[in-house]
Protein backbone atom coordinates (compact mmCIF):
# COMPACT_ATOMS: atom_id res chain seq x y z
CA UNK A 1 0.00 0.00 0.00
CA UNK A 2 1.14 3.45 -0.63
CA UNK A 3 2.06 5.40 2.41
CA UNK A 4 0.46 8.95 3.00
CA UNK A 5 2.61 11.76 2.87
CA UNK A 6 2.16 14.59 5.03
CA UNK A 7 3.89 17.84 4.73
CA UNK A 8 3.38 20.64 7.49
CA UNK A 9 2.40 24.51 6.76
CA UNK A 10 4.73 25.17 7.94
CA UNK A 11 7.05 24.51 5.82
CA UNK A 12 5.81 27.09 3.83
CA UNK A 13 5.94 29.72 5.82
CA UNK A 14 9.86 28.73 7.21
CA UNK A 15 8.13 28.71 10.71
CA UNK A 16 8.30 25.55 13.51
CA UNK A 17 6.47 22.49 13.45
CA UNK A 18 6.73 22.91 17.34
CA UNK A 19 6.92 26.38 18.63
CA UNK A 20 3.88 29.00 18.85
CA UNK A 21 5.68 31.75 17.76
CA UNK A 22 9.32 30.61 15.88
CA UNK A 23 11.04 33.78 16.22
CA UNK A 24 9.92 34.53 19.92
CA UNK A 25 8.68 38.29 19.47
CA UNK A 26 5.82 37.72 21.61
CA UNK A 27 3.28 37.08 17.96
CA UNK A 28 1.77 33.73 17.41
CA UNK A 29 2.92 32.58 13.83
CA UNK A 30 -0.49 32.17 13.08
CA UNK A 31 -1.09 35.51 13.82
CA UNK A 32 1.81 36.93 11.50
CA UNK A 33 0.78 34.59 8.96
CA UNK A 34 -2.76 35.24 8.48
CA UNK A 35 -3.89 38.53 10.12
CA UNK A 36 -3.24 42.06 10.05
CA UNK A 37 -3.64 45.01 12.44
CA UNK A 38 -4.62 48.30 11.96
CA UNK A 39 -2.61 51.45 13.43
CA UNK A 40 -3.03 55.36 13.48
CA UNK A 41 0.25 57.10 14.23
CA UNK A 42 0.14 61.04 14.26
CA UNK A 43 2.27 62.30 11.55
CA UNK A 44 3.10 65.48 12.48
CA UNK A 45 3.83 68.10 8.74
CA UNK A 46 6.67 70.71 8.99
CA UNK A 47 3.66 73.14 8.98
CA UNK A 48 2.29 71.31 12.56
CA UNK A 49 -0.96 69.72 11.31
CA UNK A 50 -1.46 66.44 12.57
CA UNK A 51 -2.79 63.72 10.42
CA UNK A 52 -4.18 60.23 12.29
CA UNK A 53 -4.70 57.99 8.83
CA UNK A 54 -5.25 54.41 9.97
CA UNK A 55 -3.06 52.05 8.39
CA UNK A 56 -3.06 48.20 8.11
CA UNK A 57 0.29 46.78 8.79
CA UNK A 58 1.43 43.36 9.57
CA UNK A 59 4.89 41.24 10.39
CA UNK A 60 6.83 38.23 9.63
CA UNK A 61 7.08 34.71 11.76
CA UNK A 62 10.70 34.28 10.91
CA UNK A 63 11.88 37.81 12.23
CA UNK A 64 11.48 38.88 15.63
CA UNK A 65 12.22 42.20 14.62
CA UNK A 66 11.53 43.41 10.96
CA UNK A 67 12.40 46.86 10.62
CA UNK A 68 15.45 46.22 12.90
CA UNK A 69 14.50 49.29 15.49
CA UNK A 70 15.66 47.30 18.29
CA UNK A 71 11.35 46.53 19.12
CA UNK A 72 10.65 43.75 18.56
CA UNK A 73 7.52 43.05 16.44
CA UNK A 74 5.15 41.95 19.66
CA UNK A 75 6.09 44.95 20.97
CA UNK A 76 5.35 47.12 18.16
CA UNK A 77 1.76 45.81 18.10
CA UNK A 78 0.66 46.72 21.55
CA UNK A 79 2.24 50.39 21.28
CA UNK A 80 1.02 50.74 17.61
CA UNK A 81 3.71 50.88 15.79
CA UNK A 82 4.54 49.74 12.23
CA UNK A 83 6.61 46.79 12.40
CA UNK A 84 8.02 47.40 8.60
CA UNK A 85 8.85 50.91 9.34
CA UNK A 86 12.07 52.01 12.31
CA UNK A 87 10.21 55.55 12.34
CA UNK A 88 6.83 55.22 12.10
CA UNK A 89 5.56 58.65 13.20
CA UNK A 90 8.49 59.85 11.00
CA UNK A 91 10.18 62.57 13.63
CA UNK A 92 13.81 61.23 12.86
CA UNK A 93 13.99 59.24 16.35
CA UNK A 94 13.34 54.41 16.19
CA UNK A 95 9.93 53.27 17.81
CA UNK A 96 12.28 52.22 20.39
CA UNK A 97 10.59 54.20 23.75
CA UNK A 98 13.67 54.89 25.21
CA UNK A 99 14.88 56.52 22.50
CA UNK A 100 11.17 58.28 21.63
CA UNK A 101 8.71 58.84 24.29
CA UNK A 102 6.17 58.64 22.07
CA UNK A 103 6.80 56.70 19.02
CA UNK A 104 3.59 56.81 17.30
CA UNK A 105 3.57 60.70 17.84
CA UNK A 106 0.15 60.20 19.24
CA UNK A 107 1.64 61.63 22.68
CA UNK A 108 3.58 61.69 25.88
CA UNK A 109 2.51 61.78 29.31
CA UNK A 110 2.97 65.25 31.35
CA UNK A 111 2.49 65.77 34.89
CA UNK A 112 2.51 69.02 36.73
CA UNK A 113 3.48 69.53 40.41
CA UNK A 114 3.21 72.49 41.71
CA UNK A 115 5.26 72.80 44.73
CA UNK A 116 4.73 76.11 46.59
CA UNK A 117 3.83 79.99 46.93
CA UNK A 118 6.62 82.09 48.78
CA UNK A 119 5.68 85.27 49.88
CA UNK A 120 7.32 88.56 49.46
CA UNK A 121 8.86 91.24 51.85
CA UNK A 122 4.94 92.93 52.13
CA UNK A 123 2.33 90.16 53.09
CA UNK A 124 -0.23 92.45 52.56
CA UNK A 125 -1.25 92.85 56.02
CA UNK A 126 -0.26 95.86 58.41
CA UNK A 127 0.57 93.12 60.74
CA UNK A 128 2.94 91.10 60.56
CA UNK A 129 2.26 87.04 60.89
CA UNK A 130 -2.02 88.05 59.84
CA UNK A 131 -1.67 87.12 56.18
CA UNK A 132 -4.73 84.89 55.06
CA UNK A 133 -3.94 83.48 52.09
CA UNK A 134 -6.78 81.70 49.70
CA UNK A 135 -4.71 80.00 46.39
CA UNK A 136 -6.41 78.36 43.79
CA UNK A 137 -4.08 76.86 40.91
CA UNK A 138 -5.33 75.01 37.82
CA UNK A 139 -3.50 73.05 34.61
CA UNK A 140 -5.84 72.93 32.17
CA UNK A 141 -5.46 70.41 29.04
CA UNK A 142 -7.55 68.46 26.51
CA UNK A 143 -10.28 70.45 26.99
CA UNK A 144 -10.40 69.47 31.03
CA UNK A 145 -9.25 71.86 34.14
CA UNK A 146 -7.56 70.21 36.90
CA UNK A 147 -7.90 72.59 40.08
CA UNK A 148 -6.21 72.52 43.41
CA UNK A 149 -7.29 74.85 46.38
CA UNK A 150 -4.95 76.00 49.64
CA UNK A 151 -5.59 77.87 52.74
CA UNK A 152 -2.79 79.63 54.46
CA UNK A 153 -3.08 80.95 57.56
CA UNK A 154 -1.14 83.33 59.32
CA UNK A 155 1.56 83.97 56.83
CA UNK A 156 4.14 86.08 57.56
CA UNK A 157 6.54 88.26 54.86
CA UNK A 158 9.01 85.90 53.39
CA UNK A 159 7.06 83.14 54.27
CA UNK A 160 7.07 80.19 52.05
CA UNK A 161 3.40 78.10 51.55
CA UNK A 162 4.09 74.33 50.62
CA UNK A 163 1.55 72.85 48.24
CA UNK A 164 1.82 68.84 49.45
CA UNK A 165 2.04 66.03 47.41
CA UNK A 166 -2.17 66.01 46.04
CA UNK A 167 -1.02 69.26 43.95
CA UNK A 168 -0.35 67.48 41.15
CA UNK A 169 -1.90 65.97 37.99
CA UNK A 170 -0.56 63.51 34.88
CA UNK A 171 -2.15 64.01 31.53
CA UNK A 172 -1.55 63.37 27.89
CA UNK A 173 -0.35 65.34 25.64
CA UNK A 174 -0.74 64.77 21.76
CA UNK A 175 1.05 66.25 19.09
CA UNK A 176 -0.34 69.92 17.74
CA UNK A 177 -1.66 70.65 21.41
CA UNK A 178 -0.76 73.04 24.19
CA UNK A 179 -1.59 73.14 28.11
CA UNK A 180 -1.85 76.14 30.35
CA UNK A 181 -1.76 76.75 33.86
CA UNK A 182 -3.43 79.60 35.89
CA UNK A 183 -4.51 80.46 38.96
CA UNK A 184 -5.55 83.07 41.76
CA UNK A 185 -3.51 84.22 44.82
CA UNK A 186 -5.76 85.52 47.21
CA UNK A 187 -5.25 87.89 50.50
CA UNK A 188 -8.39 87.97 52.29
CA UNK A 189 -8.49 90.93 54.08
CA UNK A 190 -11.66 92.03 56.22
CA UNK A 191 -11.80 95.31 54.40
CA UNK A 192 -9.99 94.81 50.94
CA UNK A 193 -9.13 91.56 49.43
CA UNK A 194 -5.93 91.77 47.31
CA UNK A 195 -6.28 89.45 44.40
CA UNK A 196 -3.08 88.37 41.99
CA UNK A 197 -4.44 86.68 39.03
CA UNK A 198 -2.74 84.38 36.23
CA UNK A 199 -3.95 82.80 32.95
CA UNK A 200 -2.01 81.69 29.96
CA UNK A 201 1.07 83.81 28.55
CA UNK A 202 4.21 83.44 28.64
CA UNK A 203 5.86 81.31 31.22
CA UNK A 204 2.56 79.60 31.76
CA UNK A 205 1.91 78.36 28.19
CA UNK A 206 3.67 75.06 26.89
CA UNK A 207 3.02 73.10 23.49
CA UNK A 208 4.16 69.39 22.70
CA UNK A 209 7.86 70.34 22.47
CA UNK A 210 7.78 71.13 26.29
CA UNK A 211 11.05 70.55 28.60
CA UNK A 212 11.05 68.89 31.70
CA UNK A 213 11.93 70.92 34.42
CA UNK A 214 12.17 71.39 38.24
CA UNK A 215 11.68 74.77 40.48
CA UNK A 216 10.49 76.32 37.33
CA UNK A 217 8.56 79.71 38.52
CA UNK A 218 5.72 81.81 37.69
CA UNK A 219 5.62 85.42 38.77
CA UNK A 220 2.97 88.30 38.73
CA UNK A 221 3.92 90.81 35.89
CA UNK A 222 1.77 94.24 35.41
CA UNK A 223 -1.42 93.87 34.90
CA UNK A 224 -2.25 91.19 36.95
CA UNK A 225 -2.85 91.94 40.47
CA UNK A 226 -4.65 94.96 41.83
CA UNK A 227 -2.07 95.54 44.92
CA UNK A 228 1.40 96.11 44.90
CA UNK A 229 2.12 94.15 48.11
CA UNK A 230 1.62 90.65 45.56
CA UNK A 231 4.21 91.66 43.02
CA UNK A 232 6.89 89.87 44.96
CA UNK A 233 5.01 86.26 45.33
CA UNK A 234 6.49 83.32 43.61
CA UNK A 235 4.63 80.14 42.76
CA UNK A 236 6.80 77.46 41.97
CA UNK A 237 6.14 74.25 40.09
CA UNK A 238 7.90 70.81 38.62
CA UNK A 239 6.95 69.33 35.09
CA UNK A 240 8.12 65.45 34.51
CA UNK A 241 7.54 64.10 30.77
CA UNK A 242 7.35 60.07 30.58
CA UNK A 243 6.70 57.64 27.54
CA UNK A 244 2.23 57.89 26.77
Amino acid sequence: ADRCAFTPIEDAYGTSIVLADTDADGLDDREEIFETWVISPCIVSAGGAVSQLPLEVSSRPTASDWDNDGVPDGQERNQGTDPNNPDTDGDGRVDDITVDGAPDGCGKLVTVSFVSLAVGADECEDDPGDGEYIITLRVHHNGLTDTFTRSAADVDENETVMFGSGFTTTFLLRPGTTFYLSGEVREDDPNDDEVWTFGSRAGTLFNFNVMTGSNLTIQPVPGEYDDSCLDDDVITFNISIAPA
